[in-house]
């Protein structure tokens, strides 16, 4: 999809391809196909997989606030939900890291 964007193919083609993504099991793989869907102007997917990217502890906050594929994503309602998930993710992580390193003190 992303070639085909890159090459400005018709928006009705990019969403063909678009819509053929498949989810991966790797979050991270969410993140970065995220990025290209938004890129390409493919709103509602981007969204859907960057959700999908958070829900799977890849927290990808801050980064999605400064990722220049994100650029047309973030003015997006739907952004400040998955923001707000990313946020409470990357909290919860530093937590558990936190919690760890003490455990591993003691």
């Amino acid at each position: 999809m992303l070639p085909a964007c890159v090459a400005h193919k018709s928006a009705s083609e990019i969403a063909v391809l678009a819509a053929h993504l498949q989810v991966s099991e790797d979050p991270e793989a969410n993140y970065l196909t995220a990025a290209n869907l938004a890129y390409c102007g493919q709103t509602r997917e981007a969204l859907r997989l960057l959700k999908l990217a958070v829900r799977g502890n890849y927290c990808s906050w801050p980064a999605m606030d400064s990722d220049p594929f994100f650029a047309g994503v973030r003015i997006k309602p739907e952004f400040a939900g998955v923001r707000a998930a990313g946020m409470v993710c990357q909290k919860n992580f530093l937590a558990a890291r936190q919690d760890g390193q003490q455990q591993a003190r003691r």
